[in-house]
C-alpha cells in the first residue's frame, strides 16, 4: 500500500517542512521494473523448456536398449538431425529428419525410440501456458556404445 512521503520539520528556525526522497524500490508498476520482469520472464520461459528437452534427452539416453544400439552400430551411417515436437500433453506428434542418417535402419531405429517411451511427462502448468502448441526439440543422434543425443541450435 501507497504511503505518504516522510517529512522533517528542522527545531530552529522556520517550521517549512523537508522532503526527504523516497528511497523505497520502484513500484511495480515502474516502466523500468517491467521492462526487467519481461526480460526475466523469457529468460525463465526459454530455461523452462530447455529443462523440459533436456529431461527428455537424459530419458532417451537413460532408456534405449543397448541391443539395438549395437545392431546399428554395425552399419555405414551418419549422425542423423532430428527434430522432435511434443505435445503439452506428453505425446509426440512429430519426428522430423532435418538431416538423415543415410541408412533407412537407422532412422527407423530413431523413431522406434522416440514413441519408445511415450507418453512423456506432461508439461507443467506454466510450461503449457507459454508453449501450448508444443516444442521443438532439435538433436543429432549418435550411436557408439549408447545412444546419445546433442543439442542442435543457435
Amino acid at each position: 500500500p501507497p504511503t505518504a512521503t516522510p517529512t522533517l520539520t528542522p527545531r530552529v528556525g522556520t517550521a517549512r517542512p523537508v522532503e526527504v526522497p523516497d528511497t523505497r524500490p520502484p513500484s511495480s508498476g515502474d516502466s523500468v521494473n517491467a521492462h526487467a520482469r519481461a526480460f526475466a520472464t523469457g529468460i525463465n520461459r526459454d530455461l523452462r523448456r530447455d529443462l523440459y528437452a533436456e529431461g527428455w534427452r537424459q530419458k532417451i539416453e537413460q532408456n534405449a536398449g543397448l541391443d539395438l544400439v549395437r545392431n546399428i552400430a554395425v552399419g555405414s551411417y551418419s549422425p542423423p538431425e532430428v527434430l522432435v515436437h511434443i505435445s503439452p500433453s506428453g505425446r509426440i506428434e512429430r519426428v522430423q529428419f532435418l538431416r538423415s542418417s543415410g541408412n533407412a535402419q537407422v532412422d527407423d531405429a530413431v523413431r522406434q525410440i522416440v514413441h519408445q517411451f511415450e507418453p512423456y511427462k506432461a508439461f507443467t502448468p506454466d510450461l503449457s501456458l507459454d508453449y501450448d502448441g508444443g516444442i521443438d526439440m532439435p538433436f543429432r543422434w549418435t550411436f557408439n556404445t549408447a545412444v546419445r543425443l546433442f543439442p542442435l541450435g543457435p
